[in-house]
């Protein structure tokens, strides 16, 4: 008789047997772990640390006009309704340009800033460095979130190199660049909130994801080209198909509608003007489409170039630094050779959902806007501009380096080629912090960045024009220390850089400033010349009208006073008057000379004139009691006499 069969469960095998037969993992490197528990934290002061020294430095370039100048900022939290409804430079007087940009958020900042502190230089640079060190954190978090089966090591090594890269430095250091500080910061969220939406499907990563994405677009419009990266995300990370991705943009479409319903109100109920100056970006002017690609793709390879080599770094790339080209220049042939080359490897690695096909696709759409291929923008190139492709370029670049020594992957080992490549990266980055300090430094004021500047793109007219301009306030300081000597050198300097402007184009500014040099060395006929000069480029340009007409006021006093040679006098003075006719000045120096002519009637008409302008001008009062008494009208000398204090 057989015996009935019972099925008995087997052991359950212990913790220790399960180890040995290789069931379990080994227990996590506890180092390593808890590096990655603080590497937000790294990641954020490090950020703090490169910038820290940017506290003491004060309004630079554009920033006034985003900030002191900008009278619905200095309105404080009254005036965010008017920059809501209105372009970006709206609330600047005279400026009437950037008709079609709106970037409200970054001037809300501004405004809210100004009620706790007015017009503080240190909140406003401190908040710039605060923001940049969370985005460093936002990154982190979304290079994290796009490499989940990877060691941490490679996505913070990553996020390293972007916190560090010297190419960021404009952005950080310039006021005005908070939009695009605020842009990637709300577009690194957004991303990292639609991975955890793939993962998790739950409205409230939805809504954050949106939410971000909006505010994005709020801080800046470049933001937009941003849209088919969800998608992108969606097949790469998500592990979507194609068309489940395509459906991810229709979220990113919601906030993306909302803002350009947003934009097309405020652009049509504020004034502004939407021209593209070829001082600002040459392209305009480029005469044929061919010539335009072309140059469209030298750009594209300057991006990637800066990038790579962040060197030289350079505030402005207006009119002449980077020349229109043609497609018979070696270097746009070969910017073409390396984007097709990145392009068929995205789409080769395309089904096998490469992170690095996605990176190089990404770039492509932050790059996209700014290529001049698709629409000629307000500059040529930018540095800020590659601000938001280093996002893609970092993760991108690293995640090579690491494949390159098969260290992609997390595991409990010891990986030399993992240290070896997070070895390299910070060997980088240190280089880059390094540069990135120095750089930060030069941003400390317009004169230490336009003197650090203009020999390094000598075929810039803006450059070296903004540096003579620059030495010229220096010179004219009140409350200058400067000797003799050294305020000799930098009239010779300001002429030194407005000649140099002027081989590379007329420039009435260079013009202004070769006079201004001149006027101050009291060579009035060559200052007279250079100003008039500037004038036949620029007739209305008020700064050369009012500098010419303070060069014959000037000029006649000389002639009157020092060489007694009141005709001369008289004539200069009504040359000047000709180039402003409300300075009270001028009008009583020509009273005197009258005076001195015996043209008291003249005379007279001059100082009446001379006291409508300034009616509390006692040296006027008292030539009027003397030129009437001239004539014996001794009842007007006497109300005049009245008038005195």
């Amino acid at each position: 008789m057989s015996k009935k069969r019972t099925n008995t469960p087997s052991p359950t095998p212990t913790a220790s047997d399960q180890k040995d037969l290789g069931i379990l993992p080994s227990p996590p490197n506890k180092p390593q772990a808890t590096l990655e528990k603080f590497a937000p934290f790294i990641l954020f002061a490090l950020a703090f640390l490169l910038y820290v020294l940017t506290f003491g430095h004060g309004f630079v370039l554009d920033d006034p006009m985003s900030v002191e100048l900008n009278q619905y900022v200095q309105k404080g939290i009254s005036g965010i309704p008017d920059i809501l409804t209105s372009n970006y430079r709206a609330g600047v007087e005279g400026a009437n340009s950037s008709g079609q940009v709106y970037r409200p958020l970054s001037l809300i900042m501004f405004a809210i800033e100004h009620d706790l502190a007015p017009n503080s230089t240190f909140l406003l640079h401190f908040i710039n460095v605060l923001l940049y060190a969370f985005s460093a954190v936002a990154v982190w978090l979304l290079y994290r979130a796009l490499l989940p089966n990877a060691s941490y090591l490679l996505p913070f090594a990553a996020a390293v190199l972007f916190v560090a890269h010297p190419i960021h430095t404009e952005v950080v250091a310039n006021i005005k660049s908070r939009d695009e500080i605020l842009a990637l910061l709300f577009i690194a969220l957004s991303l990292w909130a639609c991975v955890k939406y793939l993962q998790q499907n739950t409205i409230g990563w939805l809504l954050a994801m949106i939410g971000s994405y909006f505010l994005a677009l709020l801080s800046k419009e470049s933001a937009i080209t941003m849209i088919p990266v969800f998608a992108l995300i969606a097949y790469f990370v998500g592990k979507r198909n194609i068309v489940q991705s395509a459906t991810q943009l229709l979220w990113a479409t919601i906030p993306a509608a909302l803002f350009l319903g947003m934009r097309y109100y405020a652009i049509t109920h504020s004034t502004g003007i939407d021209e593209v100056s070829k001082m600002d970006n040459p392209i305009v002017e480029a005469g044929s489409i061919l010539v335009q690609w072309a140059t469209g793709f030298l750009v594209l390879g300057k991006y990637l170039l800066m990038l790579f080599v962040p060197h030289p770094l350079i505030y402005d790339y207006s009119y002449n630094a980077m020349p229109l080209t043609n497609f018979g220049d070696f270097r746009v042939l070969l910017s073409i050779l390396v984007y097709i080359a990145l392009a068929i490897y995205a789409f080769w690695q395309l089904p096998k959902r490469n992170i690095v096909a996605l990176c190089i696709l990404a770039l492509f759409c932050s790059l996209s806007i700014y290529s001049q291929l698709i629409l000629v923008i307000g500059t040529l190139f930018g540095e800020r501009l590659a601000y938001l492709p280093s996002l893609w370029f970092c993760l991108g670049i690293v995640y090579v380096l690491f494949s390159l020594l098969n260290s992609t992957q997390a595991n409990t080992q010891t990986n030399n080629g993992r240290q070896i490549a997070m070895g390299i990266v910070l060997a980088i980055s240190a280089l880059f912090g390094i540069k990135t300090v120095i750089r930060a430094a030069e941003w400390k004021n317009n004169l230490s960045l336009f003197s650090a500047d203009a020999p390094k793109s000598p075929n810039s007219v803006r450059l070296n024009d903004n540096l003579s301009t620059e030495l010229h306030r220096q010179y004219i300081n009140p409350n200058s220390t400067l000797s003799p000597t050294q305020k000799e050198q930098l009239l010779s300097d300001m002429i030194k850089y407005s000649k140099q402007s002027l081989t590379v184009a007329p420039s009435p500014v260079a013009y202004v400033n070769i006079g201004n040099a001149y006027f101050a060395q009291r060579k009035f006929t060559d200052a007279e010349t250079n100003y008039l000069k500037s004038l036949e480029i620029m007739p209305n340009f008020g700064v050369a009208k009012g500098n010419l007409a303070s060069v014959y006021r000037e000029w006649g006093r000389e002639e009157g006073e020092k060489n007694q040679n009141v005709q001369k006098a008289i004539e200069l003075l009504q040359k000047s008057l000709l180039y402003d006719d409300q300075n009270p000045t001028a009008y009583n120096m020509l009273g005197a000379a009258n005076g001195m002519l015996q043209n008291h009637a003249v005379a007279i008409e001059m100082f009446e004139k001379s006291l409508t302008l300034n009616p509390n001008d006692q040296t006027v009062i008292k030539n009027l009691i003397i030129a009437y008494r001239n004539t014996g009208n001794t009842q007007k000398a006497q109300e005049y006499e009245q008038k005195l204090k």
